[in-house]
């Protein structure tokens, strides 16, 4: 598969192929044009909310302050707080358009800016990036978003669907789901993930959409290569790249799996594992030390959630013996969500599920270690989706309820001593950054950590929203914050 190198200034050319309101624009769908209605009502919340304009920024705002270190209702016995408050900095993602367009039919979902991937932090530039979608499958746009922590400047690079060659009436991609993973000097890899669930239509394949691409981004030259659709009609809600090994494994939307050499640019393997192993579509954890993959079975047929191993070298899938611990409210056996990028100094890898068990893995061993919940609060409000790990191994971070609801438990976000067990909130960002900038920080889906252990990056999902109509899923005004983690708090 030979790939197409696309540069940036083929984005303007094939934005200006955008067609006037009414007309096609192209084979697929007709775009009526014009901001959505529904759109129109978010943006008078919008322009109420931001106060200080902060959608209009392109600098972060830096805050310090004890009164994030007030936690909304109490702190939850089994938890701690800081003793001294941290340094932030808030960035809103500059978008355009912020307020979506129309789409085919008015009973389509309007989309909703979103960001749903692991961030890439790049310590030669000191630049952390992430992604950004508006979630729906015409009119598709996704963007890299790049943050430089000197200067503290925000920046939306090009449009991914556009350079791809596509245009508004195409049927496109609308999230990144994965990680962004550099491999082969400055190239930044991932895939890309449809947004029509469970999967396209029939009419939508045959209109020349293929499935999920497989894309790199060249940081220095700031130009896009598309290898194409790695497995036809497939699409990949989750992908890690081994950059030691120049692999790349990805799970699909339908429980595909793929393993992609990228330097040889062909598949090891891809399909679907074998009958009793299903991949769950939201995990991939590589074992740095081996090259193997893990991740939970997501099958009816394994109530207990074993975890299961494909090893490339011998292109094997292996159901283990070690399973899942299982949610303490209600003893369900839940997916693996969240995981440290590798081993641990003590060989294991940590884990977290989606019901916020915390746990570690042995891969040598087969054998995990509970380590209870990862904030003391219902199961069902700990969905938890990324966590990063200090260098010394020594502390956990990440931020409880992922999907659009942290703000109900204060947007904590949680240092976990692994030694101890201790749950320490350094940061409690809501209500204060409500109260503050009219802005919840609903949820992140992509926590990390520089390599000196001082600070903690962090992609938030997030919106301008009157909270006292409506405390549901908040989302529209995608974010970074970044959190300088205090030494007193580290010792």
């Amino acid at each position: 598969m030979s790939p197409s190198t696309l540069e940036i200034l083929a984005a303007f050319s094939i934005l200006t192929l955008a067609l006037a309101e009414g007309e096609p624009a192209s084979s697929g769908a007709v775009l009526p044009g014009g901001t959505d209605p529904r759109e129109e009502a978010r943006r008078e919340m919008v322009e109420r909310m931001d106060r200080q304009n902060l959608r209009l920024r392109t600098s972060a705002v830096v805050e310090t302050s004890a009164e994030m270190l007030r936690p909304p209702g109490g702190l939850p016995a089994g938890a701690e707080v800081a003793a001294v408050p941290p340094r932030i900095e808030l960035a809103i993602i500059p978008l355009e358009p912020r307020f979506l367009n129309r789409q085919p039919s008015p009973d389509m979902h309007v989309g909703v800016w979103s960001t749903w991937g692991q961030g890439f932090y790049d310590a030669a530039t000191a630049r952390y990036y992430g992604s950004v979608g508006n979630h729906v499958f015409y009119d598709a746009r996704i963007h890299l978003v790049e943050y430089d922590t000197r200067s503290k400047i925000i920046r939306l690079l090009p449009e991914i669907n556009a350079l791809m060659g596509r245009l508004p009436g195409d049927f496109g991609d609308g999230k990144i789901h994965g990680h962004l993973d550099l491999w082969n000097g400055r190239q930044l890899w991932f895939c890309t993930y449809w947004c029509a669930y469970p999967e396209p239509s029939k009419e939508q394949f045959e209109s020349g959409y293929d499935g999920g691409h497989l894309l790199s981004w060249d940081l220095d030259k700031e130009k896009l290569t598309d290898y194409g659709a790695p497995l036809k009609r497939a699409s990949w809600p989750y992908h890690r790249v081994d950059a030691a090994r120049g692999l790349l494994f990805a799970v699909g939307a339908l429980g595909e799996f793929i393993c992609y050499d990228l330097k040889e640019q062909r598949l090891r393997f891809g399909g679907f594992p074998p009958e009793g192993i299903r991949w769950s579509d939201r995990c991939m954890v590589l074992d740095d030390a081996t090259g193997c993959v893990y991740s939970s079975n997501d099958t009816p047929r394994d109530p207990e959630a074993h975890l299961i191993r494909y090893d490339p070298r011998a292109n094997r899938f292996t159901r283990l013996e070690s399973r899942v611990p299982p949610d303490e409210d209600d003893g369900t056996s839940r997916q693996i969500r969240a995981h440290s990028r590798g081993r641990l100094p003590d060989g294991s890898i940590l884990c977290i599920t989606r019901g916020g068990q915390m746990f570690r893995f042995w891969p040598d061993q087969d054998r995990v270690e509970s380590l209870g919940k990862c904030w003391p609060a219902p199961n069902a409000e700990l969905y938890t989706t990324s966590v990063a790990v200090s260098p010394d191994g020594r502390f956990a971070y990440y931020v409880p309820a992922a999907h659009g609801r942290a703000h109900r438990l204060g947007t904590p976000v949680v240092q976990y001593e692994l030694r101890t067990g201790r749950r320490k909130a350094l940061a409690f960002l809501h209500p204060f950054l409500y109260e503050r900038y009219g802005y919840t920080a609903s949820g992140t889906y992509s926590v990390d950590i520089t390599p000196d252990g001082k600070r903690l990056l962090m992609w938030f999902n997030g919106a301008f929203k009157d909270l006292s109509t409506d405390m549901e899923d908040v989302f529209g005004d995608p974010s970074i914050v970044v959190l300088d983690i205090p030494e007193e708090e580290r010792r």
